[in-house]
């Protein structure tokens, strides 16, 4: 007898716990019916029907197939439970699974989100430093720019493992030690672009004296559109300061990389989409600089767009002795477009403002003069014309002064954002010239040979891989050499 009784109090025992411990398991996926990782499910007895000592609520995540499994022990009976998982939407999934056993299952199934692709680019970011103490640098983003829109975020990663979220224009860095740090800034617009860019800083022991010169290499690549998915990219006018470049890494935004030094890789895209395109290069000597652009890729090659130019220029008439016609009736614009401002500055610290075409000026002593003419279009297009004469007292009018074969006619505008239209006039055809981009230091930043033909030619340059400063441009050919001094923003 007393066998049976221990038996039977064995079972109501084993019972009691049964009643007290429940396994819950399930599974949480996407509507294409894939597992979704690390999602948080919120696992608790329901108040409702449950002892009044049982409230426990736990909260479990996802493996990387979308299971999840827990256990749920009561001191007192669990009669019902609240199984919760957060939907893409914000709104809440809520299970109260059947239980007869001790153990539940519950599965969800969560939508997928839809996901906007990015507008394309339309900022870039850019940042200068300069050294305070041995091992401190400000850095200075002001010169990052949007269009038509503002900066609402600035992400710094300062080569060193430490970073700086938030949109702090100009942060003050610190660092532990000595060495060279990848410095690279990344900035959001209002609207979602997004824009990298990076540098090289080096972290000595001193200050410098002078200070260092600009980073001496600049990562630069054009693109062109071959066929609906296919793209050219050109890195030729990446530069080094009197180095060479020894590696060129290419990310073309779709998880496909080139690391070979391929100056102009050609690249098929599997699909149009909006990719956000890397160039970093590496000089002989170490520099590294990065450059990022978006790439757009449609199923059509849009046409390119028009070109905005304008070309002053102007005659000179002799009225008397020291009396002087000049006559601008020979500027143009493009078709649509009209000059609504003339800035004139004749050589003897006077000036003409307004939009006089033929303005008479008398000189008051025979001399030699330079006369120039500024011209802004209706369409914002600037350009400038200059001469320099003789004035003597011979009825046959003006000497010319300046036989040059080659003349830079104008640089537009003046100050240059992202590139810069040069306006350069030849005297022969088929005049090889050699055009050169450098900075105050001496260092060249760019070039390139171009042939010039009889007349005005008009040469488009990319500059927005320049940091802002004061440039010269020089154009060098069989005939000498001249130089024309411009300001990048």
């Amino acid at each position: 007898m007393r066998k049976i009784f221990t038996f039977f109090l064995f079972v109501l025992l084993s019972i009691a716990s049964l009643a007290n411990t429940v396994i819950i398991k399930g599974f949480v996926k996407n509507t294409a019916g894939v597992g979704i990782f690390k999602k948080a499910v919120k696992i608790s007895t329901d108040s409702v029907g449950n002892a009044a000592t049982c409230s426990v609520t736990h909260i479990k995540y996802t493996d990387s197939t979308g299971r999840y499994i827990d256990t749920i022990t009561c001191n007192g009976d669990i009669k019902k439970l609240r199984i919760i998982v957060e939907n893409c939407d914000g709104s809440k999934l809520i299970n109260t699974p059947d239980f007869t056993t001790t153990i539940a299952e519950s599965n969800f199934t969560v939508c997928i989100p839809v996901v906007t692709p990015p507008p394309p680019a339309k900022c870039s970011a850019i940042f200068s430093f300069e050294k305070i103490s041995s091992k401190q640098i400000r850095f200075n983003s002001s010169k990052s720019v949007t269009s038509g829109d503002s900066i609402v975020s600035r992400f710094w990663r300062f080569g060193d493992s430490t970073t700086l979220s938030g949109n702090e224009i100009s942060p003050l860095k610190t660092y532990a030690s000595k060495g060279n740090y990848n410095v690279c800034l990344t900035i959001q617009s209002k609207s979602g672009c997004t824009n990298t860019y990076c540098s090289s800083v080096i972290i000595t022991d001193s200050i410098p004296s002078p200070p260092p010169p600009p980073a001496k290499c600049s990562a630069m690549f054009s693109f062109e559109k071959i066929s609906s998915k296919q793209i050219r990219f050109n890195s030729s006018k990446s530069v080094t300061s009197g180095d060479s470049i020894v590696s060129r890494f290419w990310r073309f935004g779709d998880s496909a990389t080139l690391t070979s030094n391929e100056i102009s890789p050609l690249k098929t895209y599997a699909s149009k989409g909006n990719y956000n395109v890397c160039l970093t290069i590496q000089s002989k000597s170490g520099c590294t600089n990065t450059y990022c652009s978006s790439v757009e890729i449609t199923d059509s090659i849009p046409p390119p767009p028009p070109p905005v130019t304008c070309t002053a220029n102007f005659s000179i008439e002799k009225l008397g002795p020291k009396k002087l016609r000049f006559n601008s009736s020979k500027s143009i614009v493009a078709a649509g477009d009209s000059i609504v401002s003339r800035f004139w500055r004749f050589g003897d610290s006077t000036t003409l403002t307004g939009n006089e075409i033929s303005p008479a000026k008398e000189y008051t002593t025979n001399c030699v003069y330079t006369v120039f003419l500024n011209t802004v279009s209706a369409k914002g297009c600037k350009s400038e014309f200059c001469e320099k004469f003789t004035l003597v007292d011979s009825a046959a009018g003006t000497t010319p002064v300046n036989n040059a074969a080659i003349k830079i006619i104008s640089i537009n505008p003046n100050p240059v954002t992202t590139r810069m239209l040069l306006t350069i006039w030849c005297a022969n055809n088929n005049t090889d010239v050699e055009l050169g981009i450098t900075d105050i230091y001496g260092f060249k930043r760019w070039s390139m040979k171009k042939t010039l033909t009889q007349g005005n030619n008009t040469i488009e340059i990319a500059v927005s891989f320049l940091t802002g400063g004061a440039y010269f441009l020089k154009v060098g050919s069989k005939y000498g050499s001249l130089s024309r001094g411009f300001y990048k923003l």
